[in-house]
């Protein structure tokens, strides 16, 4: 076994199954989802922030992991600037996805934030609404846009 799986909990993981929908003429128009797979936040990524206890799951190729490991690791940066940041780092062992705490977290935290307060405090930068984190902020955009107008 791997010596940074140590004490980590490997849960299965279940990928969602989708079936085609075709047309008059066999085309694919769209996928219908069959089967929901794992769901990644309720069942690694909360319990991971709330406990510390590292969880993982094992996928058929290298490549996947690599995939989602990417995937989860934007989401979870996605996440630092918001109210609801998780203290998880995503690792990629072979073919396993290792969700962690993250030691770090907290300098993230704070530069990401940096960040926005210094996106917020330029000029103009109230202008874009990507720079608008809650709801009642893209409210005030708006009124502030209609105003104008």
């Amino acid at each position: 076994m791997n010596p940074l799986l140590k004490g980590a909990e490997q849960i299965r993981y279940y990928s969602p199954i989708y079936e085609p929908i075709y047309d008059e003429e066999d085309n694919v128009i769209e996928e219908e989802c069959v089967r929901n797979g794992t769901n990644i936040l309720e069942t690694f990524i909360k319990p991971v922030h709330n406990d510390g206890k590292p969880r993982y799951y094992r996928l058929r190729y290298p490549v996947h992991a690599k995939e989602h490991k990417r995937r989860w690791v934007q989401w979870v940066d996605n996440q630092l600037g918001t109210v609801e940041a998780f203290n998880v780092k995503v690792t990629k062992i072979g073919r396993r996805v290792l969700f962690s705490s993250d030691p770090n977290f907290q300098a993230k935290r704070e530069k990401r934030l940096r960040r926005i307060q210094a996106a917020r405090s330029s000029a103009g930068a109230r202008e874009h609404p990507w720079n608008i984190t809650t709801a009642d902020e893209l409210n005030e955009w708006m009124n502030e846009r209609d105003r104008h107008e």
